[in-house]
């Protein structure tokens, strides 16, 4: 049920849409992902639910802060296996937005963002090979659901 929540209105950008909005963590930036046509930052590897409280509160935030921001969303404002101030820390984040505790701690169903959250904390950038590689998973999975509706 939660996958149908009525908060997942909005669709969110996971790499940003304007790089340089950040200069301080442009070295946590895959490049590969601004091709000329600028295609990948809209495809579907690149995409994520959220709600429309949440979505605006990241904004056009770089890599380090929107992990951040899924993390706190996925544990509710509770530390998980890692820390918060480890995490704050390790991303090299200064700052975010005021509104992040009441948000995580009321989120609903924001199970979709862990896997996102895994990745973010087994590597420093989301890069073009994460998009591709969640965007041919998420089409063999909606592929394999929808092949029952096949007449």
């Amino acid at each position: 049920d939660g996958w149908f929540r009525a908060a997942n209105r909005q669709i969110e950008h996971i790499a940003v849409q304007n790089p340089d909005d950040d200069p301080n963590l442009t070295h946590l930036i895959d490049r590969d992902i601004y091709d000329l046509d600028h295609v990948a930052i809209h495809r579907i590897g690149n995409l994520t639910f959220l709600s429309g409280t949440e979505n605006p509160a990241i904004g056009s935030a770089p890599w380090p802060k929107k992990l951040f921001f899924y993390w706190s969303l996925t544990n509710r404002g509770t530390d998980g296996h890692v820390s918060r101030q480890d995490l704050f820390s390790s991303l090299g984040i200064n700052a975010l937005p005021p509104s992040l505790q009441g948000l995580s701690e009321s989120a609903d169903f924001v199970n979709h963002l862990a896997p996102l959250v895994q990745y973010g904390l087994e590597h420093n950038t989301w890069t073009l090979a994460a998009i591709q590689r969640r965007g041919e998973n998420l089409a063999d999975r909606a592929f394999t659901i929808l092949g029952d509706w096949r007449l």
